[in-house]
């Protein structure tokens, strides 16, 4: 089973960059124009960090985009057979 995500290329930036102020290590870390594939503890790891910045409220105005990216990441991670999430930047 395939499921895509796509966020608008204003709202991943401003993900990534209040990751890396809130030092969160997964998010944080990603390049915002390159392409990551996480694995299934990664992308645990990514649901947990969107939750943070979901509690943080500093991103209130993307919070649709925080909450479908922390559920698509859930699924990746609780997934039975192998998976992987893919970010890619704009």
């Amino acid at each position: 089973m395939y499921q895509e995500l796509v966020l608008r290329e204003s709202s991943f930036v401003r993900i990534v960059l209040a990751a890396g102020r809130q030092r969160l290590r997964t998010l944080g870390s990603l390049d915002q124009h390159g392409t990551h594939e996480l694995d299934k503890a990664q992308a645990q790891g990514v649901a947990e960090e969107v939750t943070q910045l979901r509690s943080s409220g500093e991103l209130i105005d993307v919070d649709d985009d925080l909450t479908a990216l922390a559920e698509l990441s859930r699924w990746c991670a609780h997934a039975r057979e192998d998976a992987w999430l893919k970010i890619q930047g704009p």
